[in-house]
């Protein structure tokens, strides 16, 4: 695992057109909630590419770097409001790799995955900017928000 702080260079200009989009971004559902684990769902919601304006998509992408910036498959924002959360999981995307980036920052609110070897966990706190590299099979959630509304991006390459 790697976290690297400041990758996203953008991070209000990408916050204000997100809350422009506000009614863009739809609840996951069915085989896109991350299924029921132990009689959970997962509560958050979404806003896919296809439903970005070209200004949003173009906020993201300046900061994309290296071949990253034209090869991605899709790129998606998860909302989560207090109280929401992804249960755990492992992402089945027919991908090379996934890309997670936090878009707010927080205390108490983060990513939680297991180590590389599989025999712990680690949580990673938000911190508005940061991009976390993590094996997108590996287990990982995100606990029910406690603190304000949380901003993650993700793209898929």
């Amino acid at each position: 695992m790697r976290v690297i702080e400041n990758y996203i260079k953008n991070v209000d200009e990408i916050i204000t057109l997100l809350e422009q989009h506000a009614d863009h971004f739809k609840k996951r559902d069915g085989c896109f909630n991350h299924g029921n684990h132990m009689g959970m769902e997962s509560q958050f919601k979404t806003l896919h590419n296809v439903d970005m304006s070209e200004e949003l998509l173009e906020a993201i992408t300046k900061n994309l770097q290296g071949d990253l910036k034209d090869v991605w498959e899709f790129i998606q924002v998860q909302k989560y409001e207090i109280g929401d959360y992804i249960v755990p999981h492992k992402d089945a995307y027919d991908v090379l790799a996934i890309h997670l980036f936090h878009l707010t920052s927080s205390d108490c609110d983060g990513t939680t995955t297991a180590t590389e070897d599989g025999k712990g966990l680690v949580t990673i706190m938000d911190k508005a900017g940061q991009k976390v590299e993590f094996p997108y099979t590996a287990w990982h959630w995100v606990n029910p928000v406690i603190s304000h509304t949380r901003y993650t991006l993700v793209i898929g390459e």
